[in-house]
């Protein structure tokens, strides 16, 4: 029997899974990042390499088994770096069995369970994508926390410093939200969180874990916490609408994603209602399924086989279950 290969790398995690010919999940594997841009392409290569060998090894199989590696990776967005991870592909002996896309496009075709669709990701960063019936892509944002990721847990949780260090030296009036970063951190003084803000800058998740005490802040009535969600929301929103108005609004489905957007109901709520109220078109889905699946999903189709959604939602849960 031949096999295949799906995998989710992202800029936290890589996830892998392994199905067969006929549209069976039966196994998935994790290992840590693997965007070149944040570990390096020797770090993207080794997780790339783990997460490959623990599916292979798990189901006794080698690699002359599997049929295609469908790749769905953060950081590709641009030929200069496609080309970068072809060589490295090379170099695993995958670059003739290997499909290569976006992360942004396998999270959309899991999503939807098709390749069509919108998908806006607040998460560590943020992005939103969308693919109409005519296979026409639109990207927005996705650049990086340093010039852009708005709306994402790193952003919400920058400004939440920007506002403790301005309500500190009396920029601004005193917040909620200094009282807060202290205690959530287990600090004594603004003065310390400098350390902790410029340490391990690569790690964006030491940023955007403040990220919920703004909802916090803004249940207690916090006018900076309420200040903060609203921004959020409102550049989430652009990013979304732009997708919309560049498509032509040849798109009716949405879905919202990432951590953000799953722990933050208040920003969840108010970009559902403001994308719908301005656009009544948009129809706000539940995603079916994650990146890992969506890679799974292109690959079967370049074989020209068929799934079920349905069951790969309950076959993901019970590979996951099992480990």
């Amino acid at each position: 029997m031949r096999y295949i290969i799906g995998i989710d790398g992202g800029g936290t995690k890589t996830i892998g899974y392994l199905a067969d010919i006929h549209g069976e999940i039966l196994r998935v594997s994790f290992a840590g990042p693997s965007n070149y841009h944040s570990v390096g392409v020797d770090g993207t290569k080794k997780n790339l390499s783990l997460v490959i060998t623990k599916l292979l090894d798990n189901f006794h199989i080698g690699i002359a088994d599997v049929s295609i590696v469908s790749l769905g990776l953060a950081g590709i967005g641009r030929q200069d770096d496609e080309e970068i991870i072809k060589s490295l592909l090379k170099e695993l002996d995958l670059d003739k069995k290997s499909i290569l896309n976006s992360d942004a496009l396998t999270a959309l075709v899991g999503a939807h369970g098709k390749p069509e669709g919108i998908i806006t990701i607040s998460g560590t960063g943020s992005i939103s994508f969308g693919m109409n019936r005519e296979k026409n892509i639109v990207r927005v944002g996705g650049c990086g926390h340093i010039i852009d990721d708005e709306g994402s847990g790193y952003d919400i949780g920058r400004m939440i410093l920007n506002s403790v260090f301005k309500a500190y030296d009396g920029r601004k009036g005193e917040t909620f939200l200094t009282n807060e970063v202290l205690r959530f951190l287990n600090y004594q003084s603004v003065d310390s969180l400098i350390k902790y803000t410029y340490k391990e800058l690569w790690n964006k998740e030491r940023i955007a874990k403040l990220a919920p005490l703004a909802l916090v802040g803004a249940i207690k009535g916090d006018k900076t916490s309420i200040e903060i969600l609203d921004k959020a929301v409102e550049s989430l929103v652009l990013m979304t609408e732009t997708v919309i108005r560049k498509l032509n609004n040849s798109v009716s489905e949405l879905c919202l994603m990432g951590g953000v957007f799953e722990n933050l109901d208040y920003i969840r709520e108010e970009v559902i209602k403001k994308i719908t109220k301005n656009n009544p078109q948009i129809v706000v889905k539940e995603k079916l399924c994650n990146g890992g699946i969506g890679a799974l999903m292109l690959a079967w189709k370049e074989l020209g086989i068929n799934y079920d959604v349905r069951e790969l939602k309950i076959q993901m849960k019970e590979v996951e279950h099992v480990g």
